[in-house]
């Protein structure tokens, strides 16, 4: 489950950045991409069903490379022992048999007493949509907050190059 998002309308940051040196590039990229997916991250989190609490704990926000050269990218979502789940939360489940492994028994309690079968009927489960409703209703704070960082990033680190070379900021 994958959203991918382009921000536009900001050239001139884009034109900026590509003047600093590449490890000042990647660490201001990098920073500001983070914090545009905590955003979301968060939102996802405050979504989420909180059944025991580790579906929620297990949305993390996460840097890669892609293949292009230059190009970075975050990742927000389930990451760890919950993510197979993840999409059953979001998406539901119809109803399904569900069979024990051979010699086994499946133990399940009904009616509030405990209960033995070699297979059961699972009712299905309603989706509980948490990832796609975040995005909707975070997803233009976090280009916002991708922006913002990007612009006090690049500040900061031109400042701080004027300041080595011994040039001013106009």
């Amino acid at each position: 489950m994958r959203t991918d998002f382009k921000i536009e309308g900001i050239d001139e940051l884009v034109k900026v950045l590509a003047e600093l040196p590449n490890a000042v590039r990647n660490r201001v990229t990098i920073s500001a991409l983070l914090s545009g997916g905590g955003v979301l991250r968060t939102e996802q989190q405050r979504q989420v069903p909180k059944h025991t609490g580790d579906l929620a704990k297990s949305i993390k926000t996460t840097r890669y490379t892609t293949r292009k050269e230059g190009e970075r990218a975050v990742a927000v979502g389930v990451r760890g022992k919950e993510s197979p789940l993840a999409h059953l939360v979001e998406f539901g489940t119809s109803p399904h048999p569900i069979a024990a492994k051979p010699g086994k028994k499946l133990r399940y309690v009904k009616d509030g007493e405990v209960r033995y079968a070699t297979k059961v009927q699972h009712p299905g489960a309603r989706a509980k949509p948490f990832i796609r409703p975040a995005t909707d209703t975070k997803g233009v704070q976090a280009f916002e907050k991708v922006r913002d960082v990007m612009y006090a990033g690049i500040v900061r680190e031109a400042e701080k190059l004027a300041q080595k070379t011994g040039s001013r900021r106009r």
